[in-house]
């Protein structure tokens, strides 16, 4: 420790009084020792310091001439005092008695300090040319020290005084010869507080008084007659050596031959009892408060304005000036360092910092707390010593969260039959402030934009699938079209809140979806094929045109028309067309149908397979605007024709007229489609479509063959006609043999 004035200064800030000031540091201890040589008031605040102990010393006696003087009182105490104004008295040292007579040396004078009296010490026996005298006696002696122990406290006798004669003892001593006895022994104790009855200091004790020694050359020297025996009092760290009392010393042939001095003198002429003093030694408080713990803010997570308070827990009441500074705690949140300033508990040991969350500050895995800084502030003890700064045993914070975003919906999603929303929050939400409680379908609401359908405000139902994700029931009216926007939002500014408390705004964004479209797409007419005749193998294509594009799946079937063909029921299966609004039938006419008076055209059916639109919905299967089949026909029987108005036979080379007649009417056929054998057509006229005429003329002698091949003509429907049967017409033109007839009597008649 180095004394300075500071040192000096924290003595006398507890302590004033005293003819000197000592200051010094032990085992890290500091130490303030005052010490009274004369009487004087020891000012005691007592404020953080405490009185270790103190010494008191009476006076020694004076020595007699011959005889050394008594040891004053000693009293070492290790006793607490009270703050306040402590009178101190010193007694000075007897008086020597330097006069050859019988005459002891004076007694010393108490010394008393803080209730307690150190007798002085009784003076030494005197010397005379024919008498010695012994050293007066010195008694112990009852002080009473306030309400708490009554103290015994001793002092030293006298030392006796001598000659070549006589030789006696200190106070209180036996007389045998040629050597005096030990004057008389004070009491010796320590006096300690809370027990009961104790013993005074120790007095020194009393001269021995010694023969002198003849000196042939020199005479009559003294003897080694002392005073009483200085009792030393060693205080810790600092030898602080109390002596009342004296030793005797030789004179060594001095004229005063014989003499035993009081006090510490070494001459005749320092014989006097040394001077009692009052040493107080009191400890000044130089421990640094420390802090021994930090209380931490409780986990959870704080929103913008929620305070954070950190309580500094110390060894010691602190206070804390916050003149040139404020003291602060430096904080990491997320990424960026913020200051808890100090706020409250200035003389305590419980000191309060606290930072309150701006906007924007964000941290999902826990604040840290670092460093504690004065900050040109002080933060000190009662004895002004600075707060060690280091914290120590700082709570977990790894649950201490901040948030100050508003919770927000990151998704929503809407069922295909658009009566559920999903509703997805970047967090998980709550309907209260702090951190509790399921959402209800009153903290939504929802609204539609656009398209024909509308929708009730408050949801129908809620359900939790976690507590970031919510399914709205969506309760809709009118039939979606698709260009319908569903949005919802928060119902009101105090609806929906994140754990840290944070409330959600109702404007948010990610929040729509587009209804799907319910109007089912519908046949809006249906083209037939062309009006005419269709024969086997002949295809029959209806085209089924729809409000919007369609897409027909066949996985679990085909789609299909009924048609009726005649009387029986035929199916147009889809063939084409998916994806768009035109899709296409067909049906292939078989052999031996026939309609004559037009098909008719039935129902259409999904027959397993799908026909939807974009958005999934079934198209109605109703068939509207059905184009007109009255014309129709089917018609799958070949033409016949027949070779009518033959003769039997001809006999001449004059054209005969013949007769084509179809079973119906046909196209394609000419006279060119006339086969004459031995002979030729001419003449070709057309009746109407299925009748015909030729004049037939034979060129010679014989059969005329007459015939229609197959597949020269066509009915409607284009069945090429079955051959005709062929035809033969005689031609005769030998003249007939005259006929020979027979009479009744057996005659013959020829003739012409």
């Amino acid at each position: 420790f180095v004394r300075d004035a500071n040192a000096d200064d924290r003595c006398n800030a507890v302590a004033t009084g005293g003819n000197e000031l000592t200051t010094f540091e032990s085992s890290g201890n500091f130490y303030c020792v005052r010490t009274f040589t004369s009487s004087g008031t020891f000012q005691w605040n007592g404020t953080n310091a405490t009185v270790v102990d103190f010494v008191i010393v009476g006076g020694g006696g004076g020595g007699g001439y011959g005889g050394g003087g008594g040891s004053g009182g000693v009293i070492q105490a290790f006793a607490p005092i009270g703050a306040q104004d402590w009178p101190i008295t010193v007694g000075q040292g007897g008086v020597a008695n330097n006069s050859a007579n019988t005459n002891p040396g004076g007694t010393g004078g108490d010394s008393s300090a803080f209730g307690l009296v150190a007798r002085g010490g009784a003076g030494g026996g005197g010397y005379g040319p024919s008498q010695e005298a012994q050293g007066a006696s010195c008694s112990a002696t009852n002080v009473t020290t306030g309400a708490t122990a009554t103290i015994n406290i001793g002092c030293g006798g006298g030392g006796g005084g001598t000659s070549s004669n006589n030789y006696n003892s200190g106070g209180d001593g036996a007389f045998p010869k040629p050597y005096g006895n030990d004057g008389g022994d004070g009491q010796s104790a320590n006096f300690r507080a809370g027990s009961g009855n104790y013993g005074g200091g120790g007095g020194g004790a009393g001269g021995d008084g010694r023969h002198a020694v003849w000196d042939a050359a020199l005479g009559f020297q003294s003897g080694s007659g002392s005073g009483g025996a200085g009792v030393a009092t060693t205080i810790t760290a600092s030898p602080l050596t109390v002596a009342s009392g004296g030793n005797g010393q030789n004179a060594n042939g001095d004229v005063e031959r014989y003499y035993g001095s009081g006090g510490n003198g070494v001459n005749k002429l320092d014989r006097n009892g040394a001077d009692g003093v009052v040493i107080v030694r009191y400890e000044l408080d130089i421990t640094a408060p420390t802090v021994s713990s930090v209380s931490v803010p409780s986990a959870g997570s704080y929103k913008a304005g929620d305070t954070l308070s950190f309580t500094v827990n110390t060894s010691e009441n602190v206070t804390v000036v916050t003149t040139g500074g404020t003291p602060q705690i430096a904080l990491t949140i997320g990424s960026t360092t913020r200051q808890a300033t100090y706020a409250s508990g200035s003389g305590s040991s419980s000191l309060v910092f606290s930072y309150t969350v701006q906007a924007g500050d964000t941290d999902t895995d826990g604040i840290a707390v670092g460093t504690l800084s004065a900050n040109s502030g002080t933060l000190k003890d009662a004895a002004g010593n600075d707060l060690n700064l280091t914290l120590n045993s700082v709570g977990s914070t790894s649950s201490v969260l901040v948030d100050t975003t508003a919770p927000s919906i990151s998704s929503v999603s809407l069922n295909a039959a658009n009566d559920a929303l999903t509703v997805t929050f970047l967090e998980d939400v709550y309907n209260t402030n702090g951190g509790a409680g399921d959402l209800e379908a009153s903290d939504f609401a929802l609204s539609i934009s656009g398209g024909t359908a509308t929708v009730t405000a408050t949801p129908s139902s809620i359900i939790k699938t976690s507590q970031s994700v919510w399914v709205l029931g969506v309760s809709l009216s009118g039939t979606p079209d698709g260009n319908e926007t569903l949005s919802v939002v928060p119902s009101g500014a105090a609806a929906i809140y994140d754990v840290a408390g944070n409330a959600a705004s109702t404007t948010q964004s990610n929040n729509t979806a587009s209804l799907t479209e319910k109007v089912a797409p519908t046949v809006s007419s249906v083209s037939v094929p062309s009006a005419g005749s269709y024969k086997a193998g002949d295809t029959l294509s209806f085209t089924v045109n729809t409000s919007e594009n369609v897409t027909v799946v066949t996985t679990g079937g085909t789609p299909q028309i009924a048609l009726t063909i005649g009387s029986t029921t035929r199916q147009a299966t889809y063939t084409t067309g998916t994806g768009t609004s035109a899709l296409v039938f067909s049906y292939t006419v078989q052999a031996s149908e026939t309609d004559t008076d037009g098909i008719s055209v039935g129902t259409l059916s999904a027959n397993g397979g799908t026909l939807k639109d974009a958005a999934g919905n079934d198209m109605n299967l109703t068939l509207n605007s059905v184009g007109s089949t009255a014309a129709i026909l089917v018609d799958t029987t070949a033409p016949t024709v027949l070779i009518q108005n033959i003769p039997t036979a001809v006999n001449s080379t004059s054209p005969f007229s013949v007769t084509f007649k179809f079973s119906e009417d046909v196209s394609g056929f000419d006279m060119g489609d006339i086969l004459v054998t031995n002979g030729s057509a001419g003449n070709f006229t057309t009746t109407d479509a299925n009748t015909y005429s030729a004049d037939i003329t034979p060129d010679a002698g014989g059969n005329i063959a007459i015939n229609i091949s197959d597949n020269i003509a066509q009915d409607a429907a284009s069945n090429n006609n079955i051959a005709a049967t062929q035809v033969t017409v005689a031609y005769d033109i030998a003249a007939p043999t005259a006929p020979t007839i027979g009479t009744s009597n057996g005659s013959t008649l020829s003739g012409t």
